[in-house]
């Protein structure tokens, strides 16, 4: 949880056990290959610019069935990775290859509806 000065704001994060169905194990699954595919695209890039952000994305949407939100999300999450393994060798800290161990989904609230006791996440594309 974090708080700041005057406008407090609060983020919490939940961990919710699920009884996962055969779509989302493969969902998780699909999730946790695409996020492996752009970890590798970023650490083997030089300079990782917008324009090869976008055209990574572009790419990725291609055969990605899901909502386009996760390929963002999986971006941003390797970025992230990347740039601090990248910050500690700078420093000449000792510093492994990032790569990815656990299987995790980041949701964003925007696809997260809850109705009553109901806690609804948007998985695949509207319409």
């Amino acid at each position: 949880m974090r708080r700041s000065s005057s406008s407090e704001t609060v983020i919490k994060a939940y961990s919710i056990p699920i009884h996962p169905d055969e779509f989302l194990l493969k969902f998780i699954e699909d999730y946790h290959e695409l996020a492996k595919t752009v970890l590798e695209e970023i650490l083997n890039t030089e300079r990782f610019t917008k324009v090869e952000r976008k055209q990574l994305r572009d790419k990725l949407l291609e055969e990605w069935e899901y909502a386009s939100h996760y390929i963002d999300s999986a971006i941003n999450q390797m970025l992230g990775l990347v740039k601090s393994y990248k910050r500690k060798l700078k420093k000449g800290k000792k510093a492994s290859k990032p790569r990815l161990r656990k299987k995790f989904v980041y949701v964003k609230s925007t696809l997260i509806t809850l109705n009553g006791p109901v806690l609804s996440v948007r998985i695949t594309r509207k319409g």
